[in-house]
């Protein structure tokens, strides 16, 4: 069987490896080790799949390079200088403006959500980019691939954005070859409240589509794995073969993997010498950062944690709907003193925060996975976690469990973590004697190899 690895996301990204592009690209670095894998790309434009030149697998793996499927080399611009660019910022300067033109392309955003547009682009703007070239397609493949019944693409990508689902259903039918994708989570079906708004019915329409072209489906959870089947049964889909792997947890750069030199890491200034409780996730509703908040603030308002040695760090981006935490944080003199918050951090100084972090932090109400829970756990740190999707899944017993909404319960069992080092390192010398962390390559193991048996 001729079997490819779809990189159209990681072909495509420019910043740093999160969430789903980590997990393409850690599965895809050891599919590069098989003779017999191949690499391409979904080309919309051609309603194909083109082969990616070898020599260019690792380049977009490591993000040296970005592709543009949309422009020869002589037309590639130069962001921000590009007239397109130019002319959207313009345009977003003035919310109402960008509101209509939104709506005559069939987008609905409300003034909150375009806030939060501006206010994501701004720190983007002014967060260190990644070195990065971009490419013409043309440049990076081969050809197209000749689809037959021995062909088999495997996607593990943003399918809903890069993909045309109903135009590769037709060349299945044409070609019979097999198509197998993994399955994150089923948030829009199940939460839409925490999906954006323009989002939601895009991406319900993906996982009507996605059931029905797929051969098998590799879920990233067994807790996932449950809501694909009963959402198959409840439309009347016939469920693709699937099973379900868990998320590697080791956070190795591709760099350190490739034997390169890499500039070592460092706490942040606002951490040295402090006493931090950890949570890395974008903060957007699902994740629910205003309990941490909540809780944080309360304990400190009550004199039971330090502002001279206690602190809470968020790492990750600020997404949607987030607006009037974000500011309700600038304004609050506790939060300015003791809440920190990073994002565009590089690989190995996120390891660094995990190590030297006191506890794990992870009141989500949904998780298709929960890779940060993971990861701090592999560090042998203590965690305090919601039951929510896939945590109780990924912490077993290792895992203190609070109510997502239990604000209080989260400032008390923080403050008792922070103060009591017998309660933290009873949990610890649990974590260090029963849990076996699971490694990228352990994890492309499993995937591999059960994804062969389907």
């Amino acid at each position: 069987m001729n079997s490819y690895f779809d990189l159209s996301t990681s072909a495509r990204w420019s910043g740093h490896a999160v969430g789903i592009v980590r997990v393409e690209r850690e599965l895809a670095r050891r599919a590069a080790l098989s003779a017999d894998m191949g690499f391409c790309v979904y080309d919309r434009a051609e309603r194909c799949f083109k082969q990616i030149d070898p020599k260019a697998v690792a380049p977009i793996l490591a993000g040296e390079i970005t592709v543009s499927f949309d422009l020869p080399a002589e037309e590639l611009p130069a962001p921000p200088e590009s007239w397109r660019f130019r002319a959207r910022e313009a345009v977003l300067r003035h919310p109402r403006l960008y509101q209509a033109v939104q709506r005559v392309r069939g987008r609905r955003f409300s003034l909150t959500e375009i806030a939060d547009v501006r206010r994501y682009e701004a720190e983007a703007r002014s967060a260190p980019k990644p070195k990065s070239t971009i490419v013409p397609l043309a440049d990076v493949v081969i050809g197209k691939i000749a689809l037959d019944a021995d062909t088999r693409i495997i996607s593990g990508g943003l399918d809903w954005e890069y993909k045309d689902l109903r135009a590769i259903y037709e060349l299945k039918k044409v070609h019979g070859f097999s198509y197998a994708a993994i399955v994150y989570d089923l948030i829009p079906q199940m939460m839409p409240q925490f999906v954006v708004p323009s989002y939601v019915n895009l991406l319900k329409d993906y996982f009507g589509e996605l059931f029905w072209v797929a051969d098998a489906c590799m879920c990233i959870s067994e807790s996932t794995r449950r809501d694909m089947m009963r959402y198959c049964e409840q439309f009347g889909i016939p469920a693709p073969r699937s099973d379900a792997f868990p998320l590697g947890c080791d956070v190795v750069s591709a760099k350190r993997e490739s034997g390169e030199a890499e500039p070592p890491a460092e706490l942040p200034p606002e951490l040295e010498g402090k006493r931090y409780a950890l949570f890395v996730s974008t903060i957007e509703p699902r994740k629910n950062h205003r309990t941490l908040y909540q809780a944080w603030t309360r304990a400190m308002d009550e004199g039971r944690l330090d502002p001279a040695k206690h602190r809470l760090v968020f790492v990750g981006r600020s997404g949607w709907a987030v607006g009037d935490l974000i500011q309700e944080m600038d304004a609050n003199p506790v939060a300015q003193e003791t809440i920190v918050r990073l994002s565009n951090i590089s690989d190995a100084e996120l390891d660094l925060l995990y190590k030297h972090a006191d506890l794990g932090l992870f009141p989500s109400f949904y998780e298709g996975y929960g890779l940060p829970l993971a990861e701090m756990l592999g560090h042998g740190k203590a965690c305090l976690s919601s039951r929510s999707g896939s945590l109780e899944e990924v912490g077993g017993d290792l895992v203190e469990y609070i109510d997502p909404l239990d604000t209080l319960g989260w400032s008390e069992a923080i403050v008792r973590m922070f103060n009591d080092k017998t309660a933290r390192t009873a949990l610890e010398r649990r974590v260090a004697k029963t849990h076996k962390p699971v490694t990228w390559d352990a994890a492309a193991d499993l995937f591999f190899a059960r994804l062969k048996d389907l």
